[in-house]
């Protein structure tokens, strides 16, 4: 599978996928260390990654109505 991991999850994570046959990257790799969930989700969805995050979104903001479109 492929995966983008976003911050604030350590690099480790994308590094023990590699070990796992995986295609990983981590958003510190890539220039995305500070990038905003749209960047990280689109830039998954265009590489056809899963995006793993550690972020919870709150009502109102734009991962929030993303995932709500998908409902």
């Amino acid at each position: 599978m492929k995966f983008l991991i976003d911050m604030p999850l350590s690099p480790g994570l994308a590094d023990w996928l590699r070990q796992q046959s995986h295609d990983a990257v981590h958003a510190l790799e890539i220039g995305l260390d500070r990038a905003s969930d749209e960047v990280i989700l689109k830039r998954a969805q265009g590489e056809q990654r899963v995006a793993i995050t550690a972020v919870w979104t709150t009502p109102g903001s734009w991962l929030w109505h993303k995932l709500m479109s998908l409902a």
